[in-house]
């Protein structure tokens, strides 16, 4: 029995669209920032697109407990349709660039599927360019139907670098990280970011946090399916089960093919 149903993964894909093709509608109408957080805010987009998800999840029976990042006021979350799974719902991965106008760095819907403390399946639709990434357990990774291969380059390296608020020492790894590369992008969405790293258009990627939700990183599936390898920054496993198969991100995370994962992982603080 495969570990998702294509029933299951082919909805999933429909619904990241139809959310993506919504985003895309509101991206020039006026926004209504709402704060949720220091450096950190949504927008009434990303509300809709969320109200959207839940009720095609909903019409579609697929039975998930719902994990979703906005938390809908009328709605109690996790919410529980059934209990084949945690769907970790991200209705607008890369707010800040949507609520700016960079369309140029782009942004999206995710929907990544953990079954028994384990990732196990991920969407993410980019409408702005029309890229649906989607990655399975063992199954591999694609781009719009193609599969995809993180890059074999061992120089003239491009390592994507973010951080967290948080976390103060961030400069200090940056300094090291400067001996790798001297080019260290990011698109601002954690999504794209990541799946640059999984198609090759990027060699690895350093995060630094003390501790991140699911829907931000559950791409990383899509890494590891393309031939890369996913730590924290002690090399251990990227994802931790908290409680009754749910997963946080904690302490950091270091991707990249497996040469230049390696590099990072030697030169992390």
């Amino acid at each position: 029995m495969p570990i998702v149903e294509e029933r299951e993964s082919s909805t999933l894909d429909d619904i990241a669209q139809e959310a993506g093709g919504l985003l895309l509608s509101l991206y020039n109408t006026e926004l209504e920032l709402l704060q949720k957080g220091e450096h950190d805010f949504a927008t009434n987009a990303d509300i809709q697109s969320e109200r959207l998800i839940i009720t095609r999840l909903k019409e579609a029976n697929l039975p998930y407990v719902i994990v979703a990042e906005e938390k809908l006021e009328d709605m109690e979350f996790p919410l529980r349709l059934g209990n084949s799974g945690i769907l970790y719902v991200d209705p607008l991965e890369g707010t800040h660039n949507f609520a700016r106008k960079r369309k140029e760095f782009g942004f999206g819907v995710t929907l990544g599927l953990v079954k028994n403390g384990r990732p196990v399946y991920v969407v993410f639709y980019n409408p702005v360019t029309k890229e649906l990434y989607r990655a399975i357990k063992e199954g591999g990774a694609y781009l719009n139907g193609e599969r995809i291969h993180v890059s074999d380059r061992r120089e003239n390296l491009d390592i994507i670098f973010n951080h967290w608020p948080d976390r103060k020492y961030a400069g200090r790894y940056l300094d090291v990280l400067r001996r790798i590369t001297d080019y260290t992008p990011t698109s601002a969405s954690d999504a794209v970011d990541i799946w640059m790293v999984a198609r090759g258009s990027a060699d690895g990627l350093v995060y630094i946090f003390r501790e991140a939700d699911m829907h931000d990183l559950i791409s990383a599936l899509g890494i590891e399916e393309a031939g890369g390898r996913v730590t924290n920054g002690r090399g251990s496993q990227w994802f931790t089960v908290v409680r009754n198969g749910f997963v946080k991100v904690k302490n950091s995370m270091i991707a990249g093919n497996p040469y230049v994962h390696n590099l990072l992982l030697q030169n992390y603080i």
